[in-house]
C-alpha cells in the first residue's frame, strides 16, 4: 500500500485529527489496513497425516501508522498527538486510499516518539490501534422503504371531478433484489410500519438463503415493528417494547444480507398492503 495515497480522520471525544494528504501530519507508513490476523484452530488426525480444521475466524485487527511531526513548532505538534490520543478516549478512524473509504472503531494501544539520532531529521512517531471488530465499515449505511409509495403528484396540477388525478401508488411486487457489495454477511435493521391499517403476522424472508423472521401479533395502525439481526444487538421491539416471545418458533434471528445479490420479501398474514418496510445495513470489507 502507497502511503502517499492514504488520508486518515479521527474522531474522538468530540475533536478530529486528520493525517495524510490534507494535514500536516505526513504517513510515512501504515500496516493492518489490507486484513486482519487469521486464527485457525484444528485438531491432529489420529493415524493419517495431516490435521482436521473445526474454526476458522479473524481476530481484532492492529493498525501501525508511521508519520513524521512538520516542522516549526514540533514540541506543540508532539503535545497536540499525545493529547488527541489519549488512552482512556475511543475513536473512530476513517479511510481513505485511492478513492475509497472505510472506517472503523479503536482503542489506542500505543502512541511512541522514538528517539531522534539527528537534528537534521524529521521526528518520527508511530500511533498503533486495537480494533475490537476486525472489519472495515462502509461509511454510508444503506436504507431503504422496500415497500413505498410511488409519487405522481407533480406541478402544474389539474383535477376536476369529471378527471380525477392519481397521486401516488404503491408496487405490487413483494420482493426486492438487494446487493451487498462488501465481503462479509451482515445483519440488518428491519422496521415495519403499520402505516395504511393493521397487520397480521408481518414475516421478512431472504429467499436467497431461505432465512426468515415472522412475529405472530398484530400490529395496529401506527404500531412500529423493529427486528434487528445485527450481531450483540439482536431484538425485537414493538413501540419501543420487548417482543420477541412473539416470535414464531422457526424464525431465524441471524438472518443476514450475505455479499452480493439478496432477494428480500416482505408478506403478512393481513394487512400486507398496510405496511412500510424500511431496510437498514451496513456493509463490511476486509480492507481497503
Amino acid at each position: 500500500m502507497d502511503a502517499r495515497n492514504v488520508s486518515i480522520v479521527f474522531t474522538s471525544n468530540g475533536k478530529e485529527m486528520v493525517f495524510g494528504k490534507r494535514s500536516a501530519y505526513k504517513i510515512r507508513s501504515v500496516q493492518g489496513l489490507e486484513t486482519s490476523d487469521i486464527t485457525l484452530t484444528a485438531t491432529e488426525n489420529a493415524g493419517i497425516d495431516g490435521a482436521t480444521v473445526t474454526n476458522r475466524r479473524l481476530g481484532p485487527r492492529h493498525i501501525d501508522i508511521v508519520g513524521g511531526i512538520p516542522s516549526g513548532d514540533r514540541e506543540a505538534y508532539r503535545e497536540t498527538l499525545v493529547r488527541f490520543f489519549n488512552p482512556s478516549n475511543e475513536g473512530t478512524a476513517i479511510i481513505e486510499y485511492c478513492g475509497r473509504q472505510r472506517k472503523v472503531g479503536y482503542l489506542i494501544e500505543n502512541v511512541d516518539f522514538g528517539t531522534l539520532d539527528s537534528v537534521y531529521k524529521i521526528p518520527e512517531f508511530t500511533v498503533s490501534l486495537y480494533c475490537e471488530n476486525p472489519m472495515l465499515l462502509s461509511t454510508s449505511s444503506y436504507g431503504r422503504n422496500i415497500a413505498a409509495f410511488i409519487p405522481q403528484f407533480a406541478l402544474p396540477f389539474k383535477c376536476t371531478a369529471e378527471k380525477k388525478q392519481i397521486m401516488g401508488y404503491q408496487k405490487i411486487s413483494q420482493s426486492v433484489l438487494i446487493t451487498n457489495d462488501g465481503d462479509k454477511a451482515v445483519g440488518a435493521e428491519f422496521v415495519i410500519t403499520a402505516t395504511r391499517g393493521d397487520v397480521s403476522n408481518p414475516i421478512i424472508q431472504n429467499e436467497t438463503t431461505g432465512q426468515y423472521i415472522k412475529v405472530v401479533r398484530t400490529l395496529s395502525m401506527g404500531d412500529i415493528l423493529r427486528i434487528s439481526t445485527i450481531p450483540r444487538q439482536k431484538e425485537i421491539l414493538i413501540n419501543g417494547s420487548n417482543a420477541i416471545t412473539d416470535m414464531d418458533r422457526m424464525s431465524d434471528l441471524s438472518l443476514s444480507i450475505i455479499p452480493g445479490d439478496n432477494v428480500l420479501e416482505y408478506d403478512a398474514a393481513d394487512g400486507m398492503t398496510n405496511m412500510d418496510v424500511r431496510l437498514y445495513y451496513t456493509p463490511e470489507y476486509l480492507g481497503v
